[in-house]
C-alpha cells in the first residue's frame, strides 16, 4: 500500500498509516507499507514503521533545476491583490518565455487579483486563468492543458501537490492559504488565513524549476521568511475528531487502544466521544 504525499497529514492519512501498521503487526506480515513525501523528515516514520531495523529508507534525487529566489525588499501595506497583480505584471516584462504560477488562499482572492489584472491591463496575448476545487471540470482542464500562449495561473493550494501544470518558470508566492481549525471549547471549525509553514514554500517554490530554471516570487522579506514554522500543523491536531472515532469504532477499536501516529489533542478526543455518545452514535461498546 502507497501513501503518496504524507507530508501533507490530512486525517485520512495518519488514520491509514495506524490502520495499516496493525494489520501488518497482527496479520500481515508480508504486508509492504510505502510512504512518500518530497518534503517530509522521515525519522518520525522510520520510527513508526519499525525503525532502522525493519524499515528501509531510500532517497531518490528526481531531476530538477535551480530555482531562483526573490523577496520583498519591506512589509508592503497595500492589499494582497494589489502585490500579486502588480508582481505578476513585473514578471511578465522580466520574463519571456513560460507560466506563471501564482499561489492565493482563496477563491475571493483569484477572482480579485484576476480582476485587477483583466482591467486596464496591458497584458499583452497572456491567458489569466483560475485553479482551484470548485471549478469546473473543463475550467480546470483549461488551466492545466499545454498553451502556446503565455498563463497566468491563479491557484489555491491545490496546485502545490494535487495537479501539474508543465512549463511554469516562474511562481508567485502570496505565503498565505486557508486553513480549518476546530476549537474543541466552541465545538465550531472555523476557516482563517494564515502563513504557510517552509515545507509547503518548498513545494511551491519548486513547480518553478521541473522543466527548466525558474524563478520563485515569495511577497515577503528575507526577515519574514526565516521566521516561518519548519512544517504544516497536522490535521490530527486541529480538525474535529468526530469522523476519526467513528472509523475506529467501525474497526472495532477505541481511542484509548490505537496505536496513533500522533496522539491527537486530549481536549479534542474528548470533545468527539462527548459529542458522538450524546448523539447516541457510540457507547462504551462501540458503534
Amino acid at each position: 500500500v502507497v501513501l503518496d504525499e504524507f507530508h501533507e497529514r490530512s486525517l485520512n492519512l495518519d488514520l491509514s498509516i495506524a490502520l495499516l501498521r496493525e494489520v501488518q503487526r497482527e496479520a500481515r506480515e508480508d504486508l509492504r507499507i510505502v510512504v512518500m513525501s518530497a518534503t517530509l523528515d522521515p525519522g518520525p516514520v522510520v520510527e513508526f514503521l519499525g525503525g532502522s531495523s525493519s524499515c528501509t529508507l531510500f532517497q531518490a534525487e528526481g531531476r530538477t533545476f535551480p530555482v531562483t529566489m526573490e523577496f520583498d525588499p519591506r512589509v508592503s501595506e497595500r492589499r494582497l491583490h494589489e502585490r500579486v497583480a502588480s508582481a505578476v505584471r513585473k514578471g511578465l516584462k522580466v520574463g519571456t518565455e513560460g507560466h506563471t504560477l501564482v499561489f492565493l488562499p482563496s477563491v475571493a482572492e483569484i477572482d480579485r487579483v484576476r480582476r485587477d489584472l483583466q482591467e486596464g491591463s496591458t497584458l499583452g496575448d497572456v491567458l489569466v486563468l483560475p485553479l482551484h476545487g470548485s471549478l469546473p471540470a473543463d475550467a480546470q482542464d483549461a488551466a492545466l492543458a499545454p498553451s502556446k500562449r503565455r498563463k497566468v495561473v491563479l491557484a489555491t493550494n491545490i496546485a502545490e501537490t494535487s495537479v501539474t501544470l508543465e512549463g511554469v518558470t516562474r511562481v508567485i508566492d502570496s505565503g498565505l492559504a486557508v486553513v480549518p481549525r476546530f476549537d474543541s471549547s466552541s465545538g465550531a471549525t472555523s476557516l482563517g488565513r494564515e502563513r504557510i509553514a517552509r515545507d509547503s514554500a518548498d513545494q511551491r517554490a519548486g513547480r518553478a524549476g521541473r522543466t527548466g530554471p525558474g524563478v520563485c516570487h515569495r511577497l515577503w522579506t528575507v526577515q519574514e521568511d526565516a521566521q516561518l514554522a519548519r512544517a504544516t500543523l497536522p490535521a490530527i491536531r486541529r480538525s474535529d475528531l468526530c469522523p476519526v472515532l467513528l472509523q475506529l469504532a467501525s474497526w472495532g477499536t477505541s481511542a484509548e487502544s490505537f496505536g496513533w501516529f500522533e496522539q491527537p489533542p486530549s481536549g479534542s478526543l474528548e470533545h468527539a466521544q462527548a459529542l458522538l455518545s450524546q448523539l447516541g452514535a457510540l457507547s462504551e461498546g462501540g458503534l
